[in-house]
């Protein structure tokens, strides 16, 4: 197994515990169909390259993201903290970050 596969599973697998072990499934089928999905990423067409044999029902997907119990929150914190655990074993991380959303409140933005 390649290194880099070994990486994403790594990560994949640290987000464990912002699921049950059934949406667990589905949710890393979901990530790995979004890494193979060519072209533009629709629900659907990240279903199709995630389980190409359709080992799950369609709606459980759309179920999951739409209903599931799942935190988003909770999900960023694992993922940020197994890529960086993972990718940046020492030393200093430099960040590019585009605050182009950001509303500065002390300008009257929001």
């Amino acid at each position: 197994m390649t290194n880099a596969l070994l990486l994403w599973q790594h990560v994949i697998a640290a987000c464990g515990p912002c699921f049950t072990t059934p949406s667990f499934q589905l949710w890393q089928r979901l990530m790995h169909g979004w890494v193979l999905c060519p072209g533009r990423r629709t629900v659907t067409r990240i279903i199709t390259m995630g389980d190409p044999l359709h080992q799950h029902a369609h709606d459980a997907y759309h179920r999951l993201l739409r209903a599931g119990k799942w935190s988003m929150a909770q999900l960023w914190k694992h993922l940020a903290e197994a890529v960086v655990g993972t990718l940046c074993k020492e030393g200093d991380i430099l960040l590019d970050v585009d605050d182009t959303l950001f509303q500065d409140r002390a300008k009257g933005g929001g």
